[in-house]
């Protein structure tokens, strides 16, 4: 019978053993370039380091055997590159990143559950990701430019930032599961009318849907950034519970909207913006606001504005519509609006937000980094100067033209180094 002390003994010796038989398992680094160098490494259930492979000529790979990396793994700049399984694969303690991978359709990772940072860019030939148990824990995503038609195989309950551009055959986003987004929660410009269906997502900071026909946001309570709603088909928006928005609140150019709702909002820390929604009569629905700490800039087709509990405006005030029958709710001298503008009027043929309305570093900061973003309705000013991360940066430009409003509103979300 070996003592408590033998036996540990004995179990590290084994485990002495085990290293210097296949060192390579605890190297910090391993550069790959085809499947001969990944068959090196396939003694190893777990792997201490990371696994990089850039502009290889490989067309597929298949890591065999490998249950948990500690590092990351990064595979870029491949124009060959078809086929990627990864079948024992559970969990990246750091980065999975799959760039430019032009020819990729095949991602296969059936165990795979956890992953630090997931970034999906440039595949512009994988229509499905196989991760059939679900990747439930990451703190970052972004997937961008893909042909992906579903997030399948992606489920989170929190996440720091969540980002999904420019899928051109993404029709649905679906995080049944998902509570809270501390950082940047980007939709935009995906497949037209993608619907969105965020039903637990109860708090977020900056938050952005963009060309969006659906979009459920029942449990939403707390916005800590800005809340944007551009460019969409929806008839309604509808958000029951939120009760303050700490920056701006704005809907430009919803070709359909008629209805919008927030019911409990009472403050807002930023500009109250609505523009060009064609079929948006009247502007009620914010029974409670009371408080705005920037300026009211409405301008489109409405007949009515209720805002009935609103005391303080800290900025000015821009109210234009076409409507003939329209009446100012608001005085000049009643001391609710702060600012020094106030343009209040009806039966204008061309209504224009106001030029001395800017949404600056609302949803458009990326914080912490030397990024700034001016934007402008009438004028467009774009300024940025951006650090990249070593291993994560995002730029992407979202410009909407309004032309039948005589003006052009752009965009531009630059959440450089967000990932890093």
């Amino acid at each position: 019978m070996l003592s408590a002390s033998s036996f540990l003994l004995l179990a590290i010796l084994q485990l002495f053993t085990l290293a210097l038989g296949n060192p390579t398992c605890g190297a910090s680094e391993h550069v790959i370039t085809s499947q001969n160098d990944l068959d090196v490494l396939s003694g190893c259930k777990i792997l201490n380091g990371s696994i990089f492979m850039n502009s290889s000529s490989a067309t597929s790979l298949t890591f065999n055997n490998i249950e948990q990396i500690g590092g990351d793994v990064v595979i870029s700049n491949n124009f060959y590159l078809a086929s990627l399984s990864m079948p024992h694969l559970k969990s990246i303690s750091g980065i999975f990143r799959l760039e430019k991978l032009t020819r990729l359709s095949s991602l296969y990772a059936p165990q795979l559950t956890k992953v630090r940072d997931l970034r999906m860019k440039v595949l512009p030939n994988l229509q499905v990701s196989h991760f059939d148990k679900g990747i439930s824990d990451a703190q970052n995503v972004l997937v961008e430019d893909t042909q992906l038609s579903t997030l399948d195989g992606i489920s989170l309950s929190a996440a720091d930032n969540f980002v999904i551009v420019n899928n051109n055959y993404l029709r649905e986003v679906k995080m049944p599961a998902l509570k809270k987004v501390s950082g940047k929660l980007y939709v935009s410009y995906n497949a037209k009318d993608v619907r969105v269906y965020f039903p637990k997502l109860e708090e977020t900071s900056d938050f952005t849907l963009q060309r969006v026909s659906v979009a459920d946001l029942s449990s939403l309570s707390k916005v800590h950034g800005s809340l944007g709603f551009l460019n969409s088909t929806m008839t309604e928006i509808n958000c029951p519970n939120i009760t303050k928005i700490d920056q701006s609140l704005f809907f430009v150019g919803n070709t359909e909207l008629q209805t919008v709702r927030l019911p409990k909002l009472k403050v807002l820390g930023g500009t109250f913006m609505i523009y060009n929604n064609q079929k948006h009569r009247t502007v009620d629905g914010f029974e409670s606001l009371e408080t705005i700490g920037g300026a009211i800039d409405c301008s489109g087709n409405f007949s009515s504005i209720s805002l009935p509990e609103l005391r303080d405006v800290k900025g000015g005030l821009n109210i234009q519509t076409t409507a003939s029958n329209f009446t100012c709710p608001f005085k000049y001298h009643d001391g609710t609006v702060k600012g020094k503008s106030f343009v209040c009027r009806g039966s204008i043929l061309d209504p224009k937000s106001s030029k001395e309305t800017t949404l600056t570093n609302d949803i458009l900061e990326d914080e912490g980094h030397s990024t700034s973003a001016t934007t402008t309705t009438g004028t467009s000013r774009k300024k940025a100067s951006k650090e990249e991360s070593a291993a994560f940066s995002i730029r992407f430009p979202a410009t909407l033209f309004l032309a039948s409003m005589g003006c052009i509103l752009a965009v531009s979300l630059d959440v450089t180094g967000f990932l890093s």
